[in-house]
């Protein structure tokens, strides 16, 4: 139990740290989505009702998640076994919102992916074969999580079954992740090579950004998960503490970046257009039209 309490601490902290952070970012996303490009004044017509919706729809499953987690800490540092109830609840709770949250935002990106494509069902049938993979493992990932908490004493082979459905789970959303942001900067890069002949810098660097910011952060993290939790599942009838410690941070590193490159993709995405309109003000200003 001593050994769990750090752990506990530890990842408690860093979640919530991480989570400030998405709060910040939120705030600059829904002034993206909702206001105009200069000033607090409403858009009179809001540009993407679903990325409108689907950020705000994250932002409550993150923050679900977020409070079950402290929640759940507290019951385990508070040692009183006669709460298995109250466990019981949030552990589900734990579950099914941070299984919602990925889903959303691997759903944001296939339906990016299918816009910048002119609407190409052919583009994203690789990425939905993933997604509808990891709707499949996380419905499993919930069910058998909640009969785990349900028991005092769950089985063993149940919890083995549960570690491989959850890497199932982080493999299906690398594979989205990576599939759908290269497509989506290859079509970027194709478009801008076609119509100008050659990429400009201003492009490359916003295509960079993208990719820096949102695609490789959001993986490199879901990679990191990934190995915490394979970490667990390989030697889960003997794992250390260090094993155990990097698959708490993981899990808790994972889940909040992956909400804040999701904000930071939509943030990127109207500071560019908006940068793009000034250039073309500012051309025309200079030839006099």
């Amino acid at each position: 139990m001593l050994a769990k309490v750090p752990r506990v601490v530890v990842a408690m902290i860093v979640q919530t740290l991480l989570y400030g952070i998405y709060l910040e970012t939120l705030i600059q996303c829904l002034r993206w989505l909702i206001f105009i490009d200069e000033g607090w004044k409403p858009r009179e017509k809001i540009n993407s009702h679903t990325l409108t919706f689907t950020t705000i729809f994250i932002f409550f499953t993150s923050t679900i998640n977020h409070i079950t987690t402290l929640q759940f800490a507290l019951e385990i540092l508070s040692r009183d076994k006669s709460r298995h109830t109250t466990r019981y609840n949030i552990g589900i709770a734990m579950s099914v919102s941070e299984s919602l949250t990925l889903l959303s935002i691997d759903y944001v990106l296939i339906y990016r992916c299918w816009i910048v494509y002119a609407k190409a069902w052919r583009i994203i049938c690789v990425p939905v074969t993933f997604w509808l993979g990891s709707l499949a493992c996380s419905a499993l990932y919930s069910y058998y999580g909640t009969v785990d908490f349900s028991r005092k004493d769950p089985i063993a082979i149940q919890i083995d079954f549960e570690q491989m459905v959850l890497l199932g789970l982080y493999v299906c959303n690398i594979a989205t992740t990576i599939y759908t942001t290269t497509a989506i900067i290859y079509r970027i890069w194709y478009t801008s090579r076609k119509t100008s002949g050659s990429l400009s810098p201003k492009r490359l660097n916003y295509i960079m950004r993208i990719l820096a910011e949102s695609g490789i952060l959001y993986t490199c993290t879901a990679m990191f998960r990934l190995a915490g939790a394979v970490l667990v599942s390989v030697t889960r009838t003997d794992a250390i503490w260090v094993n155990c410690f990097i698959n708490d941070i993981s899990d808790a590193i994972n889940f909040s970046m992956a909400g804040i490159s999701f904000n930071l993709l939509l943030i990127r995405v109207y500071q560019s257009r908006v940068e793009r309109r000034g250039s073309l003000a500012e051309s025309r200003n200079d030839d006099g039209v």
